[in-house]
């Protein structure tokens, strides 16, 4: 009897080790299951974000053809406006040159009038000096 009572211990063990992986069985199909759903889901998900991708990169690309061509326009603008400014600056330049060469000679016409009559006041001094003994 007690052969049996050893049998009926080791198959009570192994009907509960095989009840035991069972439940661990049911539970992984049950995760796998769940798993495919969302892989399913991802795949779907990951079609519509290309899809999205693709749109919005060619509403990208209109976008940067159209800026495109506006930004060489205005490049084409500033580069014009910078030639106007340079040769203005030129001119500015060429102008201050002549302002200062005529200050200069402002001066020295201003230097020789002074020269002048200082020469005429000293020239006045000397007849005045010298005029009585010219009378005689």
């Amino acid at each position: 009897m007690r052969r049996f009572e050893s049998a009926a211990g080791y198959l009570a063990a192994r009907h509960r080790e095989e009840s035991r992986q069972a439940h661990v069985v049911a539970e992984a199909e049950t995760r796998l299951q769940h798993a495919g759903g969302e892989e399913s889901a991802a795949v779907g998900a990951e079609r519509a974000a290309r899809l999205r991708h693709t749109e919005e990169a060619a509403k990208l690309q209109a976008l940067m053809d159209s800026v495109g061509l506006q930004a060489q326009q205005v490049i084409a603008q500033v580069e014009e406006a910078e030639a106007g400014l340079n040769a203005a600056q030129g001119e500015e330049k060429k102008a201050r040159s002549a302002e200062i060469d005529a200050i200069r000679a402002t001066a020295q016409a201003s230097e020789r009038v002074v020269k002048g009559s200082e020469a005429l006041a000293v020239a006045l001094a000397e007849e005045r000096a010298t005029a009585p003994f010219a009378r005689s």
